[in-house]
């Protein structure tokens, strides 16, 4: 069976086949995966977005 690999918020992973990347709650932020089919190697990137409250308007 293959292995789940997690990525929480703010978070990156790295995994071979026949293994699993998964990020839960994704929502507004984003996530970015890449996959090299060669070597079956991907990596899952979620990076949470700044608070917009944050910002000063002028």
């Amino acid at each position: 069976m293959a292995d789940l690999i997690k990525v929480g918020m703010a978070d990156y992973k790295v995994g071979r086949s026949p293994s699993t990347l998964i990020s839960y709650g994704l929502g507004s932020c984003i996530g970015v995966s890449l996959y090299d089919p060669l070597r079956k190697v991907g990596g899952l990137l979620h990076i949470m977005l700044p608070d917009s409250t944050q910002a000063q308007v002028r």
